[in-house]
């Protein structure tokens, strides 16, 4: 018996592209997808039709231009949708898919609210010759009776299959064998399927099993790409059905790699994989896709994320309840401030080297309105002639600098630096300064956010060869220029969710840096920053006074800084954080003249 493949790639994947697959991806990967004789395709939002929200994301395109695109170039391949009663309406929704010409319904509901279908599998079989499967989502949460009690409700019902998803990835094949071979035995005249999340790394193996336990149709995702460690990875499954003469002689396999060499070149090109919090997500029996909610709400709220997904799975949280994630997180931060002190302690650390930057800037009016037009918050309008070519260069030009690229680093002086440029001494005497003040040798640890080309670690480096130095950078460009003493210890990451472990570093430092960092992601930096060091110390630049016009100053002369406070401001925003750690305020006074 041949085994029906269902692609959900253009659907779950979704989910990992924070729903912003293109329409011309979607064309692609239909016609492609055509061609390999795959049985059906699912598109749309990542959580179904009429999803598209502020609560679990705003889709690029209507659910109407995407059905459009994908019906339009599949010929022989059906086309389906996901459908979730709370989201999904009949006529909104559902009533518009159908005389778009969409060919099966899949209706997913928590795996013991499965009634919640019963209104749509009545209405869309009056209206259309669809398929509707039910998809019964977090399967693990029911046992084997209570899964039954729901089919067998369900079987009353003119459905034409049924699916376990194990959305949490948290089966193993002996789970997976054990319910859709009583599934099979029990409703023989019902397609049974089975959708698999990879976060133990199982996917595969679990599908295969499956199919053994007599699955006819397998959800799959073209490079894996799904929600959280990502779907059952078509082209390796297809791989090894073929091998065994699972796959109908209708699927084309050349065309089945030719479809994961399109999307591992486009959307897919940042695969999922069973990260740490994915294992924690499937350990904890919680949806998978909530990986980037825990990780946020996380570090809002100063708390492991670990602990976060094992609270969540003891509450039993399931797919848009994405709110709760928040607020547990926050009960979870109140009971850690009732049992343990978190004031801040904080201490002024005064070195000589961050001084100097504190220097009194003479430039004229022109210079400033030059420079003004590439600032992250622009003053005004920039004035350029109305040539497309220049306007063109204009915005690339800004676009660079705002992404500490080349022209910031090492372009026109009105562009950034005008030149980042290695004065050794300098760098040499900031380096015995930190040596000293925080007693640091050759088995120190010390991590610095933000490095640019590395100067200070070079320096670090010279003066303790023997001590682990590593820095975290955005820029790219600047990366790449670092000194190759230095150059492999720097790696290109933000600084809101540090990858090292807690107190693995003696110091972490961050000079001229904290600026140039959205003022909703400082909290997360700050409490990182202490997760991973012993001790910390930021210094940052103020400018000359509290009045708007020196602050306005400031952000025009400091192209990439985003958030501009005075020194009291600073402190009470390091203090409302716990920041446990040393700091210093530099000077950054503009005078203007002519």
């Amino acid at each position: 018996m041949s085994i029906l493949l269902h692609d959900s790639t253009l659907r779950d994947g979704n989910h990992a592209a924070r729903h912003r697959i293109s329409l011309a991806e979607i064309q692609m990967h239909c016609m492609v997808a055509d061609n390999a004789g795959l049985y059906s395709v699912e598109v749309g939002h990542g959580n179904g039709l009429g999803a598209s929200s502020f609560q679990v994301g705003f889709s690029a395109h209507s659910d109407h231009d995407i059905l459009l695109t994908a019906r339009q170039s599949l010929k022989k391949t059906k086309l389906a949708v996901h459908v979730m009663p709370g989201f999904s309406t009949f006529n909104r929704d559902i009533l518009p898919a159908i005389q778009l010409g969409v060919d099966i319904f899949r209706i997913g509901t928590h795996v013991t609210e499965s009634d919640l279908a019963y209104g749509f599998v009545e209405k869309i079989k009056s209206k259309s010759k669809a398929e509707v499967i039910i998809s019964l989502m977090m399967a693990h949460m029911a046992s084997h009776d209570q899964i039954i009690q729901q089919v067998t409700a369900l079987s009353q019902y003119d459905i034409d299959g049924l699916s376990i998803y194990d959305s949490a990835g948290t089966f193993d094949q002996d789970d997976v064998f054990q319910i859709v071979s009583l599934l099979a035995k029990e409703f023989p005249d019902l397609k049974i399927g089975f959708h698999g999340h990879n976060n133990l790394g199982l996917a595969v193996a679990n599908s295969l099993s499956a199919v053994e336990a007599g699955a006819r149709i397998i959800d799959s995702a073209i490079c894996g790409y799904g929600a959280g460690a990502g779907n059952t990875q078509l082209e390796t499954l297809a791989s090894v059905m073929k091998r065994k003469g699972l796959l109908s002689p209708s699927v084309d396999m050349a065309s089945i790699y030719d479809l994961a060499t399109f999307a591992s070149s486009t959307y897919a090109a940042k695969k999922p994989f069973p990260s740490v919090l994915s294992i924690a997500s499937a350990t904890a029996g919680v949806f998978s896709g909530f990986a980037s909610h825990v990780e946020k709400a996380s570090a809002m709220y100063g708390i492991s994320s670990i602990k976060l997904f094992e609270a969540l799975g003891e509450r039993g949280v399931v797919g848009g309840q994405e709110d709760i994630i928040y607020t547990t997180a926050s009960e979870m931060q109140t009971e850690i401030n009732c049992n343990i002190s978190r004031k801040s302690t904080l201490k002024n650390i005064e070195l000589s080297m961050v001084r100097k930057k504190t220097v009194k800037k003479n430039i004229t009016s022109e210079q400033l309105n030059e420079r003004s037009r590439f600032a992250y918050q622009v003053f005004a309008e920039p004035d350029i002639s109305e040539d497309a070519q220049l306007n063109t260069v204009f915005a690339l030009s800004r676009e660079n600098i705002r992404s500490w690229g080349e022209l910031y680093f090492d372009g026109e002086r009105s562009m950034g630096y005008g030149g980042y440029s290695n004065s050794i001494e300098y760098w040499d005497l900031f380096a015995q300064e930190l040596i000293d003040i925080y007693n640091l040798d050759n088995n120190s640890r010390i991590l610095e956010i933000g490095p640019a080309k590395g100067f200070l670690m070079e320096a670090l480096q010279r003066k303790i060869p023997g001590a682990v130095i590593f820095g975290v950078e955005v820029s790219n460009y600047a990366i790449s220029k670092a000194s190759s003493y230095v150059k492999n210890s720097i790696i290109h990451a933000d600084a809101s969710r540090l990858f090292f472990p807690s107190r693995f570093f003696d110091l972490c430092l961050a000079v001229d840096v904290l600026q140039e960092i959205d003022i909703l992601e400082l909290p997360s930096v700050l409490r990182e920053m202490n997760r991973v060091s012993s001790r910390s110390y930021v210094a940052i630049p103020t400018p000359s006074d509290t009045s708007h016009e020196s602050k306005e100053m400031f952000l025009k002369w400091a192209l990439n800084a985003r958030v501009i406070m005075s020194d009291s401001e600073w402190l009470a925003l390091l203090s409302s954080n716990s920041f446990n750690g040393d700091y210093q305020f530099f000077g950054l006074d503009i005078n203007v003249i002519g």
